[in-house]
């Protein structure tokens, strides 16, 4: 059998979720939430040729996110709020809703 590509994003977001999954008991909920945006970024890059949104979402996710988390609970908590709400306007958008 041949090795399996060095490069394979699907297999590094699996051992994300997986190391997350394992970790989030011990280290709480804040740094679990980390591990989950952080996820979240990883999948929208890997679609982000096709669709804007999920290219930029990527983009502010690996920017944003660390920083807001390391500033204050409230800010990462406020931070989060507005991915959230990014994400069902465009929820709203694909589906011809208000």
């Amino acid at each position: 059998m041949a090795p399996e590509p060095d490069d394979d994003p699907v297999f590094d977001l699996v051992c994300h979720l997986v190391s997350a999954a394992r970790g989030a008991p011990a280290e709480g909920v804040y740094t679990a939430s980390l591990r989950l945006i952080h996820a979240a970024g990883k999948l929208a890059a890997l679609h982000g040729d096709r669709s804007r949104f999920l290219r930029e979402l990527a983009a502010a996710i690996e920017a944003e996110s660390s920083a807001a988390y390391f500033e204050s609970d409230e800010a990462y908590v406020a931070y989060l709020d507005r991915v959230v709400t990014e994400v069902a306007t465009e929820v709203r958008r694909r589906n011809g809703l208000p």
